[in-house]
């Protein structure tokens, strides 16, 4: 794995941000134009750059393996495949989630002479999206690609780590004859993030750890801006007694180890009813154990290298801590000796509890934590005891049990049956609550929070206006048995 930028790269961008204010006035200076075009002529452009992503989808999953260490088929395909259905959906739905609605009228908006009510959803103007590195294509391409359709104009600064696959997406929106200005990238570090707040943005979309997005939600108070966070996630996943036990095994250990555990929708707590626990644990540790971990340009590689030696360093300390204070490691949890990149093998630790950093901090890691359960009521206490509230799954034969426990967990997002497979569905609405952020992305809600909502009212001319000047003791009265009928 390329850990580092090429040579051309690193010297043809700026890690300070320094063009920040620079590439938001072009941005804005390009809005007018843009935002003018109607939603169909903005989806020509989106349309094309889909084909073009289509064309080269062996050569940028590849680059993502390379740089970011996800093994080649996870890159192909939630990365690729995921970017281009979710494009999709934009391109054939976006017209009619953004489209006016009528608001039903009441009897006195029609007495006092009201034709007609209407919420109209208007771009913002400059967007900037301070993306992630761990799902680099899929992530940040549903958030442009939304920010545009709505007629905004976006800077996009990606992650540092990121940046070999950014460039080649910046390629990619030249190559589709999208106007100058209309879409910007801001290569950087964190010096480049915040550049970006203080640019004077219309709306911020931010996706990365809790703490830095709350440094950003302030420093946006200020501004007044409004913001889309998508923070951390600590995802647990209810195993009931019922459940398809070879289901929620295979469906599980995908769930908390595609692309090596880096996602925040990783199935990271996993909480089993106590009269299947060990059959559970037995099945699970088997396919943990048997993982292929490897070079992440290998097809049959199904674990790849950590992003960073700080992770690794996170993880080991938070598995020391863990086993110091009583947990026991049923399996991995070491770093491995490999040239290619920071392979860290898949861990399973039971055993945990409240007092080790482990149960409240976010990590990106190949670990997973096992709990036993001794009912329904402890499974959802469990779940629920964590800052966080991403994602979370229920693995049982009984849909009214699923729907039930589906509707107690604290979360934005909850699979029965399944496990994260469709976080980057075009036609759902994706984020979270408590410390894992507000606002979505995706679907009719995500779309639409890339969009200022306008209510507009049209009255008649000669409407009766009861409610104007001079005010009287006779209208006191006349309102007064208004209520009482109306609300008797």
């Amino acid at each position: 794995m390329s850990s580092l930028l090429s040579e051309t790269l690193r010297q043809s961008v700026d890690l300070n941000g320094g063009s920040a204010a620079q590439a938001v006035s072009g941005a804005r200076a390009a809005f007018e134009r843009w935002r003018s075009l109607s939603i169909r002529q903005r989806a020509a452009y989106l349309f094309t750059l889909r084909r073009r992503i289509a064309a080269q989808a062996e050569s940028l999953s590849q680059l993502i393996a390379e740089e970011n260490g996800k093994p080649v088929l996870e890159a192909l395909g939630a990365e690729v495949f995921g970017s281009l259905e979710a494009l999709g959906v934009l391109l054939s739905e976006g017209e009619k989630w953004l489209a006016p609605e009528n608001i039903r009228m009441t009897f006195f908006d029609r007495f006092r002479g009201v034709r007609r009510r209407q919420l109209f959803y208007e771009p913002f103007g400059v967007i900037g999206i301070i993306g992630t590195w761990n799902y680099p294509l899929l992530i940040n391409m549903r958030q442009i690609t939304s920010a545009l359709f709505a007629g905004n104009t976006v800077v996009w600064k990606p992650s540092e780590l990121s940046l070999n696959l950014a460039v080649r997406l910046q390629s990619l929106f030249e190559e589709a004859g999208f106007p100058e200005g209309v879409f910007t990238l801001l290569p950087g570090d964190s010096r480049a993030g915040e550049a970006l707040i203080k640019a004077g943005c219309d709306k911020v979309i931010f996706t990365g750890h809790g703490k830095t997005g709350r440094r950003i939600l302030a420093a946006l108070a200020e501004q007044a801006v409004p913001s889309v966070m998508e923070l951390s996630g600590a995802d647990a996943a209810l195993v009931c007694e019922d459940a398809d036990l070879p289901l929620a095994v295979k469906g599980l250990a995908w769930g908390a180890m595609t692309n090596a555990g880096q996602s925040c929708v990783a199935s990271r707590r996993i909480i089993v009813h106590q009269t299947v626990y060990p059959v559970f644990a037995d099945a699970f540790l088997k396919i943990v154990r048997a993982l292929k971990i490897g070079d992440p340009k290998n097809p049959d590689t199904e674990v790849g290298p950590l992003r960073t030696q700080a992770q690794a360093d996170l993880l080991e300390e938070l598995i020391r801590d863990a086993v110091g204070k009583g947990a026991v490691v049923l399996a991995g949890g070491r770093r491995l000796n490999n040239p290619g990149g920071v392979f860290f093998e898949p861990a399973v630790l039971t055993g945990v509890n409240d007092s080790m950093t482990i149960v409240r901090e976010e990590f990106f890691g190949p670990v997973v934590l096992l709990f036993s359960a001794r009912d329904e009521g402890e499974m959802v206490a469990f779940a629920n005891n964590s800052p966080y509230g991403l994602g979370a799954s229920v693995w049982t034969r009984d849909r009214r049990r699923g729907q039930r426990l589906a509707s107690r967990l604290e979360s934005g997002i909850v699979w029965v049956n399944e496990a994260l497979f469709s976080a980057g569905d075009g036609r759902l609405p994706f984020g979270g609550v408590k410390g894992s952020g507000f606002g979505r992305v995706g679907g009719a809600e995500g779309l639409r929070q890339m969009a200022r909502v306008k209510c507009v009212e049209e009255a008649s001319p000669q409407g009766f206006r009861p409610h104007y000047f001079p005010y009287g003791a006779e209208k006191y009265k006349q309102l007064s048995k208004i209520i009482r009928w109306r609300h008797r």
